[in-house]
């Protein structure tokens, strides 16, 4: 991973005929609420996904997830970098990488579990009005 946590140090791959571009509009408020949409970026992107089974609906959802997982994998490793000062020179060690992989992913799916119940009533509460909207 780079410094922003992407899984790539080359960017986002070039376009083909199975991959679909999302972009992610990110907003944080006065007191530091994280709002988010996301779209595709282009109309050829939204055809793309349209040739997947279900119309994509679930490839979208579980990329977004790992994304989200990823990105708080990064969290925890910066925390933990920055709380032991030789964890990254431990992590050269098989077994301590190990390890590293089982806390900091124990300590990922604690801190998404706790978000999700504060987010998940006002994200469904938003698909379904835009659901009402749209039909």
């Amino acid at each position: 991973m780079d410094d922003a946590g992407s899984s790539s140090s080359e960017g986002l791959p070039l376009r083909d005929a199975n991959t679909a571009h999302l972009i992610v509009q990110i907003t944080v408020d006065e007191h530091g609420h994280v709002k988010s949409l996301h779209d595709f970026q282009t109309p050829e992107d939204a055809a793309i996904s349209q040739k997947w089974d279900g119309g994509g609906v679930r490839h979208i959802a579980h990329a977004l997830l790992t994304e989200a997982v990823r990105r708080e994998a990064y969290v925890c490793a910066l925390l933990a970098m920055t709380q032991d000062k030789e964890f990254l020179r431990a992590c050269r060690h098989p077994e301590a990488v190990d390890a590293a992989v089982v806390n900091l992913a124990v300590q990922v799916e604690k801190n998404l579990a706790g978000v999700i119940p504060k987010i998940s009533q006002d994200s469904v509460r938003e698909v379904l009005e835009m659901m009402l909207h749209s039909h």
